[in-house]
């Protein structure tokens, strides 16, 4: 079930497995996140395969770094379908980055990818625990990068379920889909991505803990899921477009551009809502507003449980700093 409702997805060669707490009794809000912090440590799930991908497999991570550990699990990596226009054996000069990556953490883990044998016009993704990150560029071509970090003494037993974590990589013909790994303690597995500016059909984002960040991306539909974590959307959006961003306890903060225009309902729960934009048609109460920014041709719906929704416009000096640095 739990798979399901956070959008993971079901498959014939996954397990799903997970950790419920069920209450009884009277209380508000406030009790139930009380009870959810004071157990969530023990509320675990877990999504992997239980068998390797059959065809189009290759093990081609020339890019694994375990730390030299001389117990590094070189032997025993899962398999990960690749595409012949696959790079991972080298980094480009203008790399993806990794801004989201912490600098005090070590890397253990670190793989580019390329794609553009077919162009990609649906991108899926999923991460248990880590930063996403998604900024378009001008290029026709879609990028991944991503770095896997160990926040702790790294313990043997640690290595030897590495690849657990490490996400799985499938592409069927103009769809990319990035399955998260097994959720592990003190594992963070970071990605980032680059999309074409336009001719982007459908992106759709899953993740548990973290946060996401999106600069400039502008799909015909974009949909992105969240338990814990931040979500972040800056820039352009795409014109008549539909934006669905849903968050149980993480922020939502969203800053348009200027030559944004859209249709906006935005609600929380028992998080603070803050609207800085200038809309018309526009009805507010405590925690939901609904307006039109500039003109309504996008659809853009944003829902948090609890955390807090801030709705500003996005400073122009950086915004042209960003797109700079994007092309």
């Amino acid at each position: 079930i739990q798979p399901l409702i956070y959008g993971v997805g079901l498959s014939p060669n996954r397990r799903a497995s997970f950790t419920s707490m069920f209450y009884f009794g009277e209380g508000d809000v406030d009790t139930i996140r009380e009870l959810y912090e004071r157990k969530r440590e023990a509320l675990t799930m877990s999504y992997v395969p239980v068998e390797a991908i059959r065809e189009g497999t290759a093990d081609r991570d020339a890019l694994v770094r375990l730390g030299q550990h001389p117990h590094s699990p070189t032997s025993r990596r899962r398999p990960v379908a690749m595409l012949p226009s696959d790079e991972s054996g080298k980094l480009p000069v203008d790399r993806v980055g990794d801004e989201g990556a912490s600098t005090t953490i070590p890397n253990i883990f670190r793989q580019h990818q390329r794609f553009d044998y077919v162009q990609i016009t649906d991108i899926r993704l999923s991460n248990m625990n880590g930063a996403i990150e998604v900024k378009a560029w001008g290029k026709s071509t879609v990028e991944l990068e991503t770095i896997i970090q160990f926040q702790g003494e790294m313990a043997d037993e640690v290595i030897e379920r590495m690849e657990d974590a490490r996400p799985e990589v499938i592409q069927h013909g103009g769809l990319l889909l990035i399955r998260a790994g097994k959720a592990l303690p003190k594992i963070v597995v970071n990605q980032y991505l680059r999309v074409p500016q336009r001719g982007m059909r459908r992106l759709e984002l899953n993740f548990v803990n973290g946060e996401a960040t999106l600069i400039n991306v502008q799909p015909a539909r974009l949909k992105i899921g969240s338990m814990g974590g931040d979500i972040t959307i800056k820039g352009e959006i795409g014109e008549d477009a539909e934006y669905d961003i849903n968050t149980v306890s993480g922020d939502i903060n969203i800053e348009l551009a200027d030559s944004a225009a859209c249709s906006i309902d935005a609600s929380c729960v028992t998080g603070t809502l803050t609207c800085d934009l200038d809309l018309v048609d526009v009805n507010r109460r405590t925690n939901w507003v609904t307006g039109t920014f500039n003109a309504p041709k996008a659809n853009l719906r944003l829902n948090s449980i609890s955390g807090n929704m801030t709705l500003t416009q996005a400073d122009n000096e950086r915004q042209v700093k960003g797109e700079r640095e994007a092309e």
